[in-house]
């Protein structure tokens, strides 16, 4: 069944089809819904998330391994891939021999969570754990404004680009 879409233009459309064609491309979003699903899994419980954890898993863009090789973080890896090193990544992915780190979307200059807050490392846990439990709920509609006064002082922006990862059922008007 195909989906309408007269309302995009020929050239988004032309661009979509070739985002949809390019094997390059396919694996980048292999990779970034396995790290989206590794992150669900690893903030599924708030309680069990420290602020180590938080700063080395979720806060920085992260790093990229293969097969025990630090290859970078995974924006660069996306636009350095070859199609020469396709075969050999993809199998990689299949394997399970990828350890992905951080959000793989952006990264704060400090990389760490509240470097310039007074707050005390319990305090931050507590923010982070807030947000989490507003993320990880799917019966709340949640809205920027909402999600911000929701959590204190933690930090919009984080939390549209975490919402990325998140499925568009849990994560309304973010």
């Amino acid at each position: 069944m195909r989906q309408d879409h007269s309302w995009m233009s020929t050239t988004l459309k032309a661009r979509f089809t070739q985002f949809q064609r390019d094997p390059t491309e396919h694996f980048a979003v292999r990779l970034r819904q396995l790290r989206a699903e590794q992150l669900r899994q690893l903030l599924a419980d708030p309680a069990t998330v420290t602020l180590e954890i938080f700063n080395q898993e979720v806060w920085p863009i992260g790093s990229v391994m293969v097969n025990g090789r630090t290859i970078g973080d995974l924006l660069n890896m996306e636009t350095r891939i070859s199609t020469a090193q396709l075969p050999e990544l993809t199998a990689a992915l299949d394997q399970g021999k990828f350890e992905i780190h951080g959000n793989a979307m952006w990264g704060s200059g400090s990389r760490i969570y509240g470097s310039q807050l007074k707050e005390s490392t319990e305090e931050k846990v507590q923010y982070i754990r807030q947000a989490l439990v507003i993320l990880n709920n799917a019966t709340l509609s949640i809205t920027k404004g909402t999600a911000h006064r929701r959590t204190s002082r933690i930090w919009t922006q984080y939390l549209n680009r975490l919402g990325d990862g998140f499925p568009p059922s849990r994560v309304c008007d973010l």
